[in-house]
């Protein structure tokens, strides 16, 4: 019988690595898949950025701005939503 919904636990993932001069970079991101019969959802966003050059690595933070604005964007609408809602219940003089 065939499954339903298949929910992956979300993982971290790198990308094909670029060599640039002396250098080696590895793009990471988190991706997280959702799957079932009729379709499915993917969301993917970078974490990362692995440097490498004679043997040592580092690693660099990503921040996803997008992300972040979107974050921004729901909190200021939820904010709005609850400060309409309470001038509602508020009996004008």
């Amino acid at each position: 019988m065939p499954r339903s919904c298949n929910a992956s636990p979300y993982g971290a993932s790198g990308g094909a690595p670029r060599s640039a001069g002396f250098y080696t970079l590895t793009g990471e991101v988190l991706t997280v898949e959702l799957r079932w019969p009729g379709g499915f959802f993917v969301w993917n966003t970078p974490i990362a950025v692995r440097v490498q050059r004679r043997g040592h690595t580092a690693v660099q933070r990503v921040y996803d701005m997008t992300r972040l604005a979107q974050l921004a964007f729901v909190l200021l609408a939820v904010i709005l939503v609850l400060v309409m809602r309470q001038e509602r219940k508020q009996p004008s003089a």
